[in-house]
């Protein structure tokens, strides 16, 4: 029978009869006796979870209301216990048309659940983003709402889909979005050994996705090898818009060839490592910042480790290191590494480990990068936003004369430069044409 069918003449009794039977019954057994109990009734089923939860942490159960709603303030409180109690108390609840499985991420803006079909009407697997606090300041509405709207207007395929999107019984805000099975580009590089070019073309793909949402006058902020999870298949999503900033007209953005050059926001949401110098003083953030951020996740790539090890909990050293301190160029790097990892960088544990995952020597690496990719790595890590690629898209087009060895704009190099690439990239034809020469003289 219908839950509302019982308690159709006197819900309130209803609703006491069913806590009193739930709470006397083993935690195992619990769930199957409401979901009988409840049926479709989701409402109902989350009021009784949320006062049993309560009485178990010794607030006292309020009369309860004769039609589910927001729970009463004592609960709420109840519920918030301690964050890491809140994540786990979760699991198991049904959101949405999904239950919570498991947690595979807790970042900044909430908690990352994995969910699959509560009906089971079909097998799929997602992700379900939760801000796990049920007592939310605005800003962290503001900020959830902005990016449930951000990835609402997104539709590439390098970037993570937004599927649904919510409250959950208790206010929270969530978003449902499709569940990427993968591992971080940085540990895919290296775990699959790609060689440098093969980094280069899966990085290409990223730059496409940030260069699509600069287009859509939305900036990540937040770029990062962790928010760049690469399937078996070799195919990136680019994810986590939870601080990405749209740019519109009320913000007096204004684009030029690609580049947004104004706006107001000035918060300074941000992971230090992969900051630009903008960022960390707090100043006007723009699509340049990202570029900044895909330098330095280009920079590890290559090399292995970032070209800085910055102290977040220092805003001295954190300035002084980002917006200070100058780079050094890949193909050094590699070349310390080769010397002495544990003194160029403490970030790097084993130097001997990263020639491996590129399939190559320090040597031939170090010559891999010196020229053309330190150039285009130096330039999308200038401090200055405005000698820095204007965009993502003259940062791809750098690349990719880098692989069809033709000259890149970001080394300004003499006819001895641009001669050398020519040879490169006719080489048999070169060649073929000294030979005949050669022949005539003779």
């Amino acid at each position: 029978m219908n839950p509302l069918d019982k308690s159709a003449h006197n819900p309130r009794s209803h609703l006491e009869d069913l806590l009193a039977r739930a709470a006397e019954l083993p935690a195992a057994e619990r769930d199957i006796f409401l979901s009988a109990e409840c049926g479709d009734d989701q409402v109902l089923r989350e009021e009784i979870y949320a006062h049993l939860l309560a009485e178990s942490r010794g607030v006292a159960r309020k009369k309860l209301s004769s039609r589910p709603g927001p729970v009463t303030s004592a609960v709420n409180q109840a519920l918030l216990g301690s964050e890491h109690d809140r994540r786990v108390e979760l699991l198991g609840k049904v959101i949405g048309d999904y239950r919570l499985v498991a947690i595979v991420g807790v970042g900044g803006a909430g908690t990352v659940y994995l969910g699959e079909r509560a009906d089971r009407a079909y097998s799929a697997q997602v992700a379900i983003k939760v801000v796990a606090n049920t007592q939310l300041s605005h800003e962290v509405q503001r900020r959830f709402a902005a990016e449930r709207q951000i990835l609402a207007n997104l539709n590439h395929p390098y970037i993570g889909r937004l599927l649904d999107a919510g409250e959950t019984f208790f206010d929270e805000p969530f978003l449902v979005m499709e569940y990427v099975h993968g591992e971080a580009i940085d540990r895919y590089c290296d775990n699959q050994r790609l060689t440098v070019a093969e980094r280069i073309q899966l990085f290409l793909k990223v730059c496409e996705a940030v260069q699509y949402a600069h287009r859509n006058l939305i900036v990540h902020r937040d770029l990062k090898p962790g928010n760049i999870l690469v399937s078996k298949e070799g195919i990136p999503k680019l994810l986590d818009f939870g601080i990405a900033k749209l740019l519109d007209e009320s913000a007096q953005a204004v684009l030029q060839d690609g580049f947004v050059a104004h706006t107001r926001v000035h918060d300074r949401l941000l992971t230090p490592e992969y900051a630009s110098p903008e960022q960390i003083r707090g100043q006007p953030v723009t699509t340049t910042s990202d570029v900044y951020a895909l330098g330095i996740i280009l920079y590890e790539l290559l090399t292995g480790t970032r070209p800085y090890a910055v102290n977040a909990h220092n805003q001295l050293e954190l300035e002084r290191s980002i917006c200070i301190q100058d780079p050094i160029k890949p193909s050094q790097m590699a070349s310390a590494l080769s010397n002495d990892a544990t003194v160029t960088n403490p970030l790097v544990k084993d130097a001997n480990l990263i020639p491996t995952a590129r399939n190559t020597s320090f040597a031939k690496l170090e010559a891999q990068l010196k020229g053309d990719l330190d150039a285009i790595v130096m330039k999308a890590l200038r401090k200055e936003p405005d000698k820095r690629y204007r965009s993502v898209e003259h940062l791809m087009d750098d690349l990719n004369r880098h692989l069809h060895q033709e000259p890149v704009e970001a080394r300004q190099g003499n006819r001895w430069y641009y001669t050398q690439r020519f040879i490169r990239r006719h080489t048999l034809g070169v060649m073929t044409g000294t030979a005949a020469i050669i022949t005539l003289i003779a």
